[in-house]
């Protein structure tokens, strides 16, 4: 998010600064849309992005590192609705639920069972987190996404809460995402997540803008 001062500041927007450090480039931060992210890397618009869940829905259309972060996945809701889903069997008692998933519902299909089992709940596709915290969230009971950039939102968005219902909550993989074709940028990130995953410089950045 952008912080008091007119930055581009957080988890990941830390972690490109070191990347972009170590391959002797300076980061610049291009705005896209999740579904068109596929196209810019291979259009050269961008080189990286982060953030990209290992998900089959990418697999055929770019390039994932290893992972550099394992999130969990977390139900979205109004504040004053979040005890209603602190427990997965509270969750799945609930009639009549709209929820938002991101890009398309195949994705988290496994997060979506395991929260919601065999329940009435409806989902509608979203472009991208905003589009629910600005402009659907009235209409919506809930968004399904990683706790961890949900916390982000929420500080902007207070009215909101995050909810990882219990217990054994479903986790997803973070990972870079370059273009197909881009083996060498994936191989050079690669040895950089080994380094600064055992240097230290990942679960520093983590428990600052994720834990606080």
């Amino acid at each position: 998010f952008w912080n008091a001062d007119g930055a581009l500041v957080g988890f990941d927007i830390e972690l490109a600064h070191q990347i972009a450090d170590v391959l002797g480039v300076k980061v610049e931060f291009v705005p896209v849309a999740w579904p068109d992210v596929p196209g810019v890397l291979r259009s050269g618009l961008i080189d990286v992005m982060p953030g990209v869940w290992y998900r089959p829905y990418w697999f055929s259309s770019l390039r994932l590192s290893q992972p550099y972060m394992t999130g969990t996945m977390a139900v979205v809701t109004r504040d004053e609705r979040r005890h209603e889903f602190a427990t997965i069997d509270g969750v799945r008692r609930l009639r009549g639920l709209r929820g938002g998933v991101p890009l398309d519902t195949t994705q988290i299909a496994s997060t979506l069972s395991r929260y919601f089992g065999s329940s009435d709940a409806v989902f509608v596709p979203l472009a991208s987190a905003s589009a629910f915290f600005e402009e659907r969230g009235d209409d919506l009971d809930a968004y399904i996404m990683p706790a961890e950039a949900a916390a982000a939102e929420t500080l902007l968005h207070p009215e909101f809460a995050v909810v990882v219902p219990q217990p054994n909550p479903v986790r997803v993989p973070f990972a870079f995402g370059v273009a197909l074709d881009g083996e060498d940028l994936a191989d050079a990130i690669n040895q950089w997540i080994v380094f600064a995953d055992s240097e230290g410089a990942i679960p520093r950045a983590y428990d600052y803008w994720v834990l606080g």
